[in-house]
């Protein structure tokens, strides 16, 4: 769903400038997709949201990162493959420019193969120097095995495919904060296809929380830490050891734990349904999540001081990123999770203050920030008047 909320928030503002749009997506998302004045076609796909979570957490058990990587492949690239990309040539055909996710290679190659220009969106700035050279090492089996999958549906022999890590050749929009880049944003301010926008965050809207959780907030000692993993699914008993760290951290704890049994002691509940990040944040004094990119911005924007316990793809590059800006302890893989680690970092998360000092100091500028409209500024050359 990350990778979908960004393009749901970019949607309205293409439409608002007059332009004919199509949103393409697995059918999952189409009540994300569905905005007024665009049209939505699914996906020709049999991804489903118990395949995905089910594909996820054998990719979790893995013991190697490109062996997480070849596992979501399958699914995402293999299966339904075909079928996927007759549909996509389909709906591109007479298109004047496309936009797409940084994974959806099937899109870039008919994209290509149509002549149809296309711009890629990211969640993360692409990989430079030290950084890129790792991942190509690390991923090249898995770029070899896609490109030679995918030159079999398309036709592009000899086009090699890096995979999530493939740049567009006119622009990649990058729906992220420059401030939580540092250093980095500075190096890709000279590569004028490389555009760093500003999050793509939807408009702070606070909702009212259930009733269960306004009891336990006005009830349960400071201070308390909301916890959330997303979507990604517990392969370890991940609920288990947070609630024992969090006792012998002596904080108290919200955990939005999807599909986990609820429950509630005076130290911690257990919620298994999705809550409203602003309404929550606002009750709160620290955030332990999973490292997406939308999470990590919503929190930053909050100006709450969080961690990560990222499990797969960029999430440990947005873990690094929060330790880097020194806005919470340092990440901990959720492959080395313990309560006695855990622990250690919770209490460090609310007892150092130089770490709500500085998520306090950066929040002010995430909350002027309008990526949408920077992204339009920059597309506006290759959209024409609309």
């Amino acid at each position: 769903m990350g990778d979908v909320l960004p393009l749901a928030r970019l949607a309205p503002a293409l439409v608002a400038r007059g332009h004919d749009l199509t949103l393409h997506g697995w059918s999952m998302y189409q009540a994300l997709l569905e905005v007024p004045g665009a049209r939505f076609v699914a996906a020709a796909s049999a991804v489903t949201e118990e395949r995905l979570q089910a594909t996820t957490a054998q990719a979790l058990r893995a013991a190697h990162p490109a062996q997480q990587v070849a596992q979501l492949a399958q699914l995402f690239y293999v299966e339904s493959a075909a079928a996927y990309y007759a549909r996509i040539c389909q709906l591109l055909a007479g298109a004047d420019l496309a936009i797409l996710n940084v994974l959806d290679h099937l899109a870039q190659a008919a994209a290509e193969v149509l002549c149809i220009p296309w711009v890629g969106w990211r969640s993360r700035p692409p990989p430079l120097g030290p950084r890129a050279a790792a991942e190509d090492a690390i991923l090249a089996e898995c770029d070899a095995i896609l490109s030679e999958h995918l030159a079999q549906i398309t036709g592009q022999r000899g086009r090699r495919f890096r995979i999530f890590r493939e740049p567009s050749p006119l622009l990649d929009l990058v729906a992220v904060s420059p401030r939580l880049l540092e250093g980095e944003a500075v190096l890709h301010a000279g590569d004028a296809r490389t555009s760093v926008t500003g999050h793509w965050l939807a408009a702070e809207q606070r909702e009212e929380l259930p009733p269960v959780l306004r009891e336990f907030l006005a009830v349960s000692p400071r201070p308390i830490v909301f916890v959330t993993f997303g979507r990604m699914p517990d392969v370890s008993g991940r609920t288990r050891t947070v609630l024992q760290a969090g006792k012998a951290a002596g904080v108290s704890l919200v955990v939005q734990a999807l599909g986990a049994p609820s429950s509630r002691t005076a130290e911690a509940l257990v919620i298994p349904a999705a809550l409203s990040y602003p309404s929550v944040f606002a009750c709160v004094d620290a955030v332990l999540h999973h490292g997406g990119m939308g999470t990590t911005h919503e929190v930053c924007r909050a100006a709450l001081p969080s961690f990560a316990v990222p499990h797969m793809g960029d999430q440990y590059y947005w873990a690094q990123r929060l330790a880097a800006c020194g806005l919470g302890p340092a990440l901990l893989p959720h492959t080395q999770l313990s309560i006695e680690t855990l622990a250690q970092r919770l209490h460090a998360l609310v007892h150092q203050p130089t770490y709500r000092a500085l998520a306090q100091a950066l929040a002010p500028a995430l909350r002027e920030e309008d990526g949408v409209a920077v992204a339009l500024r920059r597309l506006a050359p290759l959209l024409g008047a609309g």
